[in-house]
């Protein structure tokens, strides 16, 4: 029997869905293990679970609070010295080391385990020490899967300031200020702690989780906001970038120490881990499976090109952030030609962020054939709300990693459109379907070109990469997993009848 143990700072069966992709990939992961033999699958999370009474020690226990399978055994940590997600906690020192949820972490192992693999789907929540976990446990396997740069920047997505993208920490200067405006620790404890007992915020939505610290602050009298420059000024400039810059350092010497694989969702994420010091005989591109490519036999062949009338239905899925590109797909789709823009149905699948963006989409209504707008969804809306879609726009300004909602799409078999950034573009693999991004007149040609059918969508299944099956990325996986040598070559285990 091979035990594994599945991290991700947010638990997979949270019904607020908080973690996005990330989360849907671990829910996919523990379902799908169910099907194959001689394989047992635990699962931790760590980082948003806290008690009222502040600065108790952190603690592990078995996680009740959803639903999911009853085979899998479910823990948190609670109390954790490293909040979750990153930025609740941006660029702390714990991020890197923290005594006692390192311990509290050790203590889970020893009592649950052994474990054979733990596979690590992030750090967040965990002090990076954790990872050297094979100095008391030297049999088991250590999987880390790269789904952002959180090991290298302590802001997640090398998006500096919520404006532009970044090359990296370098000497750390540029880390110093990037996030204008952070809620204390003290202050986000509180608010999680509330939310434990309440679920009145999802974890995902880091606006309201700032309005509700806010007042989870006032009730307890510890309300402390402070700015990052103001931080900065406490402790010299150069200080302060020394402390970034080691952080990076330190993490990924931590990984090259003790990570037996480091999987990246994309051949651009291994190309940048690599070159941030991720020693490259340990990392390896590994796309992700998703459940949607079980229904499509190839990709692209399901999918008219266009409507009878000349239309082009379009679908932008996720979130309502600059970083994701939705506000340029706004500013780009208001500049396009009325004539254009008439031929255009838009689906729309992101949480509205605010009334500006709201009057903004029912002005841009009265120029399109068509604007359907969801308010959010849950995955098992997918099916529905890409119904009759031709094109997936992927319109990241940041090195996005290789986004679930991409992925989503292309097992479909909807073709995308996507910037140059990140690793969309190596499910498309078609020159003339990527733009520069942040680019409006690229994006209007390439988008121009495909309705008046100079590009040929049906043609896409013919260059594009085939989606894996959970199937296919468990198989895929297991051999990581059980492999004596960076040959991934290991153990053959099968499905169950």
């Amino acid at each position: 029997m091979l035990k594994v143990l599945l991290y991700n700072w947010a638990d997979a069966f949270d019904p607020a869905g908080s973690g996005g992709g990330v989360t849907v990939y671990q829910r996919n992961l523990i379902k799908a293990f169910q099907d194959w033999e001689e394989v047992e699958v635990h699962s931790l999370c760590s980082g948003t679970s806290y008690d009222l009474t502040p600065n108790k020690p952190p603690r592990w226990e078995l996680c009740h609070r959803w639903q999911g399978p009853t085979s899998v055994r479910r823990y948190r940590i609670v109390n954790s010295g490293v909040l979750a997600p990153a930025h609740a906690d941006f660029g702390a020192p714990a991020q890197v080391d923290e005594d006692q949820t390192r311990e509290c972490f050790f203590d889970f192992l020893k009592k649950t385990g052994p474990y054979d693999v733990v596979h690590f789907n992030n750090l967040e929540g965990l002090p990076a020490s954790v990872l050297s976990l094979k100095q008391n446990f030297p049999e088991t396997k250590v999987i880390f899967s790269l789904h952002n740069y959180y090991p290298f920047c302590a802001q997640v997505n090398l998006w500096r300031n919520e404006a532009e993208t970044c090359s990296g920490p370098s000497d750390g200067r540029r880390c110093v200020d990037c996030v204008s405006k952070v809620v204390s620790p003290t202050t986000r404890r509180a608010g999680y702690a509330i939310h434990e007992r309440t679920n009145l915020i999802d974890l995902s939505d880091t606006g309201r989780i700032a309005r509700w610290t806010v007042r989870a602050a006032r009730l307890f009298g510890r309300l402390r906001l402070w700015n990052a420059r103001a931080r900065s000024s406490l402790q010299s400039r150069d200080r302060a970038a020394t402390q970034f810059a080691g952080r990076a350092g330190r993490i990924v010497r931590f990984i090259n120490e003790n990570c037996d694989w480091v999987l990246c969702v994309s051949e651009s994420v291994r190309r940048r881990a690599v070159s941030f010091g991720i020693s490259p005989q340990i990392a390896a591109t590994s796309y992700i499976g998703t459940k949607a490519a079980d229904g499509i036999e190839t990709p692209g062949f399901a999918r008219k090109p266009s409507d009878a009338d000349g239309t082009l239905t379009i679908a932008y899925l996720g979130y309502m952030r600059r970083d994701k590109g939705f506000f340029f797909l706004m500013d780009a789709l208001e500049r396009l030609p009325k004539a254009l823009k008439a031929r255009l149905r838009v689906v729309i699948a992101a949480r509205i962020s605010d009334q500006t963006t709201a009057k903004r989409l029912k002005m841009l209504q009265c120029d399109l054939a068509s604007l359907k707008h969801w308010d959010g969804y849950r995955h098992g809306q997918l099916d529905s709300i890409l119904q009759g879609v031709h094109l997936g726009i992927v319109p990241v300004l940041w090195r996005d990693n290789l986004p679930q909602t991409a992925i989503e799409m292309h097992a479909r078999g909807i073709p995308l459109l996507t910037s140059h950034l990140g690793g969309a573009k190596e499910l498309c693999r078609r020159p003339e379907l990527v733009f520069e991004a942040g680019c409006h007149d690229g994006f209007a040609e390439r988008l121009t070109a495909i309705v008046r059918g100079e590009v040929g969508l049906k043609s896409y299944r013919d260059s594009v990469m085939q989606s894996p099956t959970m199937g296919v990325h468990i198989a895929e996986l297991l051999r990581y997993y059980t492999s004596d040598s960076h040959a991934v070559r290991g153990t053959a285990y099968v499905k169950r009848s």
